[in-house]
């Protein structure tokens, strides 16, 4: 398919057009008289080398005089242009935020980068700039020869403009501050989000590099730091695929002390109430269950309840965890006790002293839980009373106390109440 043209004359009133191959045009191909417009396309010819030519017609349709003889050369091309890319190369890393893409291709080609067309020089080689966004850039490079054959190639590059890189820690992770972590050993674990494919280093005093990473296409990293001191300040270095480094300053401590239960007041061994008020301050970051059911504490950590227990002896097990793993297991035993000391016997004996008689009183008595240190009682001598306390004697299981009476009423001495108490709480008063 060849399109032969040439300019308009004023005058013409029509075109003689002759083609041949030879320039002496003895052997003619077209020839074709009287054309009314400046154009011929009407005929295709064979592979090979063609000569032309032509002539105004004027009103009487005679020929004036011809015009200079072209050349034009009819060739079969399938062969696609050649096409390569310089720069930026395949899969390569940019901070710019303007591109040069280079490349080269045949001086004749018409090439377009994304639609846009390109200028050749005219050994083929041209530049264009182009503008990617952040992250991965694909552009297409079409290259089209005379004859329509074309060849694509891409240019595809990571553009990762110079920012300061952010880093996100794991929100599970134990800490004292934001990035100041907590480890109960001698290596602390971290996980987190940073920009992805970026090495990590971990640096200590004196540039000294402790841990090393590298974070993957999600930026998803974990690594494990070797801590030497009871506090330790790092600096952490994330260098992105494209080579800026950011700088980010951590800080871990070893807690190796397990927590608290923090209770505010210890438990009783005993008690007549069912309802036990327990209260307690937990320290940060401190999980406490009983018998295994989480108390919830409030956000300054205290915590407040009464908690319903059965007659007899309740176990009750108290376990604190901390952040890093640290635990404390506290056990104790809260007998509920709703019945009263039972008195099992009582004495009384006397001797004399200094005129008088100390008369001695025994009060033997019994209680699952326990019973209370003294026990007030009361004698009467004649019409007179007397009242005092006797202590419990742990190794004569009962009660012990003496009253002083004139020595004349010792015959007339009487126990007339006594009141025992237990550990849980529980009086009884005897009368006689």
């Amino acid at each position: 398919e060849v399109a032969l043209s040439w300019d308009l004359v004023g005058t013409a009133e029509g075109y003689w057009l002759e083609v041949a191959r030879d320039p002496a045009f003895a052997r003619m191909v077209v020839s074709r008289w009287g054309l009314l417009t400046p154009g011929f396309d009407e005929e295709p010819f064979e592979p090979g080398q063609y000569y032309w030519r032509v002539a105004a017609l004027d009103s009487s349709g005679l020929p004036g005089a011809r015009s200079a003889i072209w050349r034009f050369d009819v060739r079969i091309d399938t062969e696609p242009p050649y096409l390569r890319i310089e720069s930026p190369r395949q899969g390569s890393i940019l901070r710019d935020a303007r591109i040069d893409i280079i490349g080269e291709s045949e001086p004749d080609a018409l090439v377009f980068i994304d639609g846009v067309p390109v200028e050749l020089d005219s050994d083929g080689s041209f530049s264009a700039t182009v503008e990617p966004a952040e992250g991965e850039n694909s552009f297409l490079i079409v290259s089209t020869d005379p004859a329509g054959n074309q060849t694509e190639k891409r240019a595809s590059f990571s553009y990762q403009p110079d920012k300061v890189a952010v880093i996100h820690f794991d929100d599970g992770l134990p800490r004292l501050a934001f990035h100041h972590f907590l480890t109960a050993n001698d290596v602390v674990a971290l996980g987190g989000e940073t920009v992805a494919d970026a090495q990590m280093l971990v640096l200590a005093d004196e540039q000294e590099v402790r841990s090393s990473t590298y974070a993957d296409q999600t930026g998803r990293f974990a690594l494990n730091i070797p801590v030497r001191a009871e506090t330790e300040n790092f600096l952490m270095s994330i260098i992105a695929p494209s080579g800026f480094t950011s700088n980010v300053e951590i800080a871990v401590s070893i807690d190796n002390l397990p927590p608290e239960i923090g209770l505010v007041e210890p438990l009783p061994r005993a008690t007549s109430n069912q309802l036990l008020a327990i209260s307690g301050i937990l320290e940060r970051n401190v999980t406490l269950t009983l018998n295994k059911e989480e108390i919830r504490a409030n956000y300054d950590g205290a915590y407040d309840f009464e908690l319903l227990l059965s007659r007899g002896p309740n176990l009750l097990e108290f376990v604190a965890t901390d952040a890093v793993g640290n635990v404390t297991l506290e056990q104790w035993v809260v007998r509920v006790d709703r019945d009263p000391p039972t008195l099992d016997d009582h004495s009384l004996s006397s001797v004399e002293r200094d005129g008088n008689a100390l008369v001695t009183v025994r009060v033997f008595a019994s209680d699952d839980t326990g019973l209370a240190a003294v026990a007030p009682f009361v004698v009467g001598v004649g019409d007179h009373t007397f009242t005092g306390y006797l202590r419990y004697n742990r190794g004569m299981r009962g009660y012990q106390g003496a009253v002083e009476v004139p020595l004349e009423f010792v015959d007339d001495i009487a126990l007339l109440q006594v009141e025992l108490q237990d550990h849980a709480g529980n009086i009884e008063t005897f009368e006689f």
